[in-house]
Protein backbone atom coordinates (compact mmCIF):
# COMPACT_ATOMS: atom_id res chain seq x y z
CA UNK A 1 0.00 0.00 0.00
CA UNK A 2 1.64 3.53 -1.09
CA UNK A 3 -0.49 5.65 1.48
CA UNK A 4 -0.66 9.36 1.37
CA UNK A 5 -1.13 12.05 3.97
CA UNK A 6 -2.45 14.81 1.83
CA UNK A 7 -3.91 18.55 2.89
CA UNK A 8 -1.84 19.09 6.07
CA UNK A 9 -2.16 22.16 8.18
CA UNK A 10 1.25 24.11 8.73
CA UNK A 11 2.10 25.07 12.47
CA UNK A 12 5.42 26.47 13.56
CA UNK A 13 7.35 26.68 16.66
CA UNK A 14 10.49 28.77 17.44
CA UNK A 15 12.21 29.88 20.08
CA UNK A 16 12.51 33.86 20.84
CA UNK A 17 16.53 35.00 21.12
CA UNK A 18 14.76 38.04 22.57
CA UNK A 19 13.06 36.81 25.59
CA UNK A 20 15.51 37.80 28.22
CA UNK A 21 15.50 40.92 26.99
CA UNK A 22 11.92 41.59 26.40
CA UNK A 23 10.65 39.73 29.70
CA UNK A 24 13.33 42.06 31.79
CA UNK A 25 11.88 45.33 29.86
CA UNK A 26 8.47 44.37 30.41
CA UNK A 27 8.84 43.33 33.92
CA UNK A 28 10.61 46.42 34.97
CA UNK A 29 8.01 48.90 33.34
CA UNK A 30 4.76 46.29 33.94
CA UNK A 31 2.96 49.00 35.32
CA UNK A 32 3.16 50.79 32.51
CA UNK A 33 0.75 48.39 30.43
CA UNK A 34 -1.23 47.08 33.21
CA UNK A 35 -4.92 48.31 32.93
CA UNK A 36 -6.45 50.57 35.33
CA UNK A 37 -9.55 48.55 36.12
CA UNK A 38 -7.06 45.18 36.20
CA UNK A 39 -8.25 43.85 32.64
CA UNK A 40 -5.86 42.63 30.08
CA UNK A 41 -6.21 40.58 26.85
CA UNK A 42 -8.61 42.02 24.37
CA UNK A 43 -11.24 43.08 26.10
CA UNK A 44 -8.15 45.96 27.33
CA UNK A 45 -5.91 46.71 24.13
CA UNK A 46 -5.38 45.45 20.90
CA UNK A 47 -2.69 47.88 20.21
CA UNK A 48 0.47 46.30 22.49
CA UNK A 49 2.60 46.37 19.10
CA UNK A 50 2.70 50.32 19.16
CA UNK A 51 4.67 50.04 22.16
CA UNK A 52 8.00 51.07 20.17
CA UNK A 53 10.13 49.83 22.98
CA UNK A 54 9.80 46.25 22.05
CA UNK A 55 10.12 46.97 18.29
CA UNK A 56 12.84 44.52 18.93
CA UNK A 57 10.03 41.92 19.48
CA UNK A 58 8.16 42.39 17.05
CA UNK A 59 10.70 42.34 13.90
CA UNK A 60 11.83 38.94 15.34
CA UNK A 61 8.81 37.41 15.22
CA UNK A 62 7.53 39.27 11.88
CA UNK A 63 10.86 36.86 11.00
CA UNK A 64 9.27 33.79 12.29
CA UNK A 65 5.75 34.62 10.04
CA UNK A 66 8.14 35.07 6.94
CA UNK A 67 9.91 31.68 7.73
CA UNK A 68 6.50 30.31 8.01
CA UNK A 69 5.77 31.82 4.48
CA UNK A 70 8.70 29.96 2.99
CA UNK A 71 8.15 26.30 4.87
CA UNK A 72 4.86 27.21 2.46
CA UNK A 73 7.05 27.27 -0.34
CA UNK A 74 6.36 31.30 -0.84
CA UNK A 75 8.68 33.68 -1.37
CA UNK A 76 8.14 36.53 1.48
CA UNK A 77 9.84 39.37 -0.23
CA UNK A 78 6.91 39.01 -1.79
CA UNK A 79 4.12 39.56 1.07
CA UNK A 80 3.83 42.86 3.52
CA UNK A 81 3.19 41.47 7.02
CA UNK A 82 0.73 43.87 8.24
CA UNK A 83 0.80 43.69 12.37
CA UNK A 84 -2.90 44.63 12.69
CA UNK A 85 -3.78 44.16 16.51
CA UNK A 86 -1.87 42.61 19.69
CA UNK A 87 -2.54 41.64 23.37
CA UNK A 88 -0.99 40.48 26.86
CA UNK A 89 -3.23 37.74 28.60
CA UNK A 90 -2.29 36.91 32.43
CA UNK A 91 -3.62 34.06 33.56
CA UNK A 92 -3.21 31.45 36.33
CA UNK A 93 -6.43 29.22 36.79
CA UNK A 94 -8.60 29.98 33.99
CA UNK A 95 -8.65 29.30 30.17
CA UNK A 96 -8.79 30.64 26.75
CA UNK A 97 -12.31 28.78 25.11
CA UNK A 98 -12.55 27.54 21.59
CA UNK A 99 -12.24 30.21 19.25
CA UNK A 100 -10.18 31.56 16.19
CA UNK A 101 -8.81 34.87 14.67
CA UNK A 102 -10.74 33.73 11.39
CA UNK A 103 -10.75 37.96 10.60
CA UNK A 104 -7.03 37.66 10.11
CA UNK A 105 -4.45 35.33 8.19
CA UNK A 106 -1.77 34.17 9.93
CA UNK A 107 -1.67 34.43 14.46
CA UNK A 108 0.97 33.98 16.52
CA UNK A 109 1.01 33.13 20.72
CA UNK A 110 4.71 34.14 22.66
CA UNK A 111 5.01 33.08 26.13
CA UNK A 112 6.44 35.49 28.38
CA UNK A 113 6.46 33.48 31.63
CA UNK A 114 5.09 30.08 32.23
CA UNK A 115 4.56 28.94 36.15
CA UNK A 116 4.80 25.37 37.31
CA UNK A 117 1.22 23.20 36.36
CA UNK A 118 0.12 25.82 33.58
CA UNK A 119 -2.22 25.53 30.67
CA UNK A 120 -1.18 24.10 27.39
CA UNK A 121 -2.14 25.72 23.72
CA UNK A 122 -4.48 23.23 22.09
CA UNK A 123 -5.78 23.31 18.59
CA UNK A 124 -8.78 21.06 16.55
CA UNK A 125 -9.31 20.22 13.15
CA UNK A 126 -12.74 21.64 12.08
CA UNK A 127 -14.71 18.71 12.19
CA UNK A 128 -16.93 19.18 9.51
CA UNK A 129 -14.86 18.98 6.97
CA UNK A 130 -11.75 16.50 8.35
CA UNK A 131 -11.55 14.06 5.51
CA UNK A 132 -10.96 10.84 6.96
CA UNK A 133 -13.68 11.56 10.18
CA UNK A 134 -15.54 8.43 7.80
CA UNK A 135 -18.46 8.83 10.31
CA UNK A 136 -18.29 12.35 11.88
CA UNK A 137 -16.98 11.07 15.02
CA UNK A 138 -15.00 7.62 14.79
CA UNK A 139 -11.54 8.97 16.48
CA UNK A 140 -13.74 10.41 19.47
CA UNK A 141 -14.05 8.76 22.54
CA UNK A 142 -17.75 9.28 22.28
CA UNK A 143 -20.02 11.35 20.12
CA UNK A 144 -20.27 14.40 22.68
CA UNK A 145 -16.58 14.60 22.83
CA UNK A 146 -16.01 17.61 21.57
CA UNK A 147 -12.50 18.26 22.29
CA UNK A 148 -10.19 14.81 21.69
CA UNK A 149 -7.26 15.99 23.13
CA UNK A 150 -5.18 12.90 22.63
CA UNK A 151 -2.46 11.19 20.73
CA UNK A 152 -3.27 10.74 16.89
CA UNK A 153 -0.96 9.63 14.04
CA UNK A 154 -1.01 11.53 10.96
CA UNK A 155 -4.29 10.24 9.37
CA UNK A 156 -6.92 10.86 12.25
CA UNK A 157 -5.55 13.98 14.26
CA UNK A 158 -8.22 15.64 15.25
CA UNK A 159 -6.40 17.72 18.06
CA UNK A 160 -2.67 18.60 18.78
CA UNK A 161 -1.82 19.83 21.63
CA UNK A 162 1.42 22.07 22.56
CA UNK A 163 3.04 22.53 26.18
CA UNK A 164 3.20 26.11 26.71
CA UNK A 165 7.09 26.95 27.15
CA UNK A 166 8.44 30.22 28.12
CA UNK A 167 10.24 32.08 25.23
CA UNK A 168 8.49 29.57 22.90
CA UNK A 169 6.70 31.59 19.74
CA UNK A 170 3.80 29.50 18.00
CA UNK A 171 2.82 30.56 14.66
CA UNK A 172 -0.49 29.23 13.14
CA UNK A 173 -3.13 30.25 10.57
CA UNK A 174 -5.54 32.44 12.34
CA UNK A 175 -8.31 30.64 11.20
CA UNK A 176 -7.82 27.47 13.00
CA UNK A 177 -9.66 26.90 16.06
CA UNK A 178 -7.42 26.73 19.47
CA UNK A 179 -8.03 26.99 23.16
CA UNK A 180 -6.21 26.40 26.12
CA UNK A 181 -6.27 23.66 29.41
CA UNK A 182 -9.42 23.98 31.43
CA UNK A 183 -8.53 24.65 34.97
CA UNK A 184 -11.11 24.90 37.95
CA UNK A 185 -11.08 28.56 39.31
CA UNK A 186 -11.54 31.99 38.32
CA UNK A 187 -8.49 34.34 37.99
CA UNK A 188 -9.64 37.70 40.12
CA UNK A 189 -8.80 40.75 38.11
CA UNK A 190 -5.86 42.31 39.50
CA UNK A 191 -3.33 45.47 38.66
CA UNK A 192 -1.04 44.19 41.45
CA UNK A 193 1.99 43.59 39.36
CA UNK A 194 3.53 41.20 41.87
CA UNK A 195 0.91 38.90 41.13
CA UNK A 196 0.97 39.74 37.87
CA UNK A 197 4.20 37.95 37.10
CA UNK A 198 3.64 34.94 39.09
CA UNK A 199 0.80 34.10 36.39
CA UNK A 200 0.96 32.61 32.74
CA UNK A 201 1.67 35.25 30.52
CA UNK A 202 1.38 35.31 26.98
CA UNK A 203 1.51 37.55 23.80
CA UNK A 204 -0.74 37.02 20.95
CA UNK A 205 -1.13 39.16 17.54
CA UNK A 206 -2.10 38.95 14.29
CA UNK A 207 -1.24 39.67 10.53
CA UNK A 208 -3.18 40.33 7.82
CA UNK A 209 -1.08 39.64 4.64
CA UNK A 210 -0.85 41.36 0.91
CA UNK A 211 0.93 41.43 -1.97
CA UNK A 212 4.15 43.86 -1.43
CA UNK A 213 3.31 44.92 -5.39
CA UNK A 214 0.25 44.90 -7.50
CA UNK A 215 -0.68 41.71 -8.79
CA UNK A 216 -2.78 40.67 -12.07
CA UNK A 217 -4.27 37.89 -10.01
CA UNK A 218 -7.82 37.25 -8.68
CA UNK A 219 -7.25 36.19 -5.18
CA UNK A 220 -4.92 37.32 -2.31
CA UNK A 221 -4.88 40.79 -1.12
CA UNK A 222 -3.65 43.77 -2.98
CA UNK A 223 -1.13 46.46 -1.76
CA UNK A 224 -2.70 48.63 0.79
CA UNK A 225 -1.40 51.59 -1.48
CA UNK A 226 -4.38 50.26 -3.95
CA UNK A 227 -7.04 50.10 -1.32
CA UNK A 228 -9.88 52.82 -1.81
CA UNK A 229 -11.66 53.60 1.37
CA UNK A 230 -15.15 54.40 2.22
CA UNK A 231 -17.14 55.59 5.15
CA UNK A 232 -15.29 58.24 5.94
Amino acid sequence: MNAQGWFPTLICDFESQAHEQFKTSFYNNLEKYVHPDGIDGEHANLSFHHNTEFNFLFTEISDFAKQYLTALNLDPDDWDLHLVKCWWHSLQKNHIPMHNHSDAHLSFVYYVNVPPETGMLHFQADTQSFANDLTRGMFLDDYNDNFPFKEHNIFNAMSVSYEAKEGKVIVFPSRLDHMTTVFDGNDDITTDVDVIKKRRISISGDFLITYKKPRHVAMGLQPVKNWRIFGQ
